[in-house]
């Protein structure tokens, strides 16, 4: 499995029924109930003190499928030593690993024709087993911010527009004096570009705060993700600033004699 070795040793082909019992333990454990060292050659029981094991070896963490609690202790025992009545057997293979199921199977019945293999599965589908929940809340959080965005993009469209209408008089002023429409459209796009840029410097603000509570729930995802927060704060400003083109396009196409004249 590539589980390293921190210090003593791995079980080995000694450590039968008939030797001293033995155990592994990972770092979460030895730091644990041993906080000042000394894990190793120590013994625990696991049993309520009915049995009792010597550490020869403390090994790495291996992550927990609970993102919630992702190092957890654990303890490994010589399989001779603790005869389950259903085992898990893993293995690591050079190619497709799918292939190997019947290969495993066939393997497992010249042994013992008896023996039922339960199921074959690779690491992959046990992935996607275990995260399937996972995944799911992800996708629907994500159709939620897709319509949040889109809804965003409407509001600011509106605010835009309600506030177009409202200096209607002034922007045929300006237009009147000489403004350009491009002028107008600077004017227009400008005002909406400094509320687009302070929410979204409040928000990536929020976001790093937020991203200091959420570091110990992330697993495979650092607590800083330069992507998230570069990327999700640019597609909202454009976003945001297209919402602002379009009332200033509208606005850079007012008459203003006519304008004024209804007034």
């Amino acid at each position: 499995m590539g589980i390293a070795l921190v210090s003593g040793r791995v079980s080995e082909t000694g450590d039968t029924s008939e030797a001293e019992p033995v155990a592994l333990v990972n770092q979460t454990a030895a730091e644990r109930f041993w906080p000042r060292g000394g894990a190793l050659g120590s013994r625990l029981s696991t049993d309520g003190g009915k049995g009792w094991s010597r550490i020869v070896g403390i090994v790495g963490d291996v992550i927990n499928p609970d993102i919630e609690n992702l190092h957890v202790p654990q303890v490994y025992f010589p399989a001779a030593q603790s005869p389950q009545a259903r085992m898990v057997v893993l293995a690591r293979t050079e190619d497709d690993p799918g292939s190997y199921a019947d290969r495993l199977r066939s393997h497992v019945w010249a042994l013992d024709p008896g023996q039922p293999v339960e199921k074959v599965r690779t690491f992959s589908e046990m992935h996607d087993e275990i995260f399937a929940e996972n995944y799911a809340l992800l996708t629907l959080f994500g159709i939620f911010a897709g319509f949040a965005l889109v809804m965003a993009s409407m509001g600011i469209y509106g605010v835009m527009s309600y506030s177009v209408n409202q200096r209607h008089r002034e922007i045929s002023v300006r237009m009147a004096l000489g403004a350009s429409a491009r002028d107008v459209v600077r004017l227009v796009v400008g005002a909406g570009a400094k509320l687009v840029l302070m929410g979204a410097a409040i928000g990536w603000l929020g976001a790093l705060l937020a991203n200091r509570m959420l570091a110990s729930v992330l697993f495979g995802v650092s607590s800083v993700d330069v992507a998230s927060l570069v990327g999700v704060p640019a597609i909202l400003i454009t976003v945001a600033l297209i919402a602002n083109y379009i009332p200033a396009r509208r606005a850079a196409r007012i008459d203003p004699m006519a304008s004024l004249r209804a007034d």
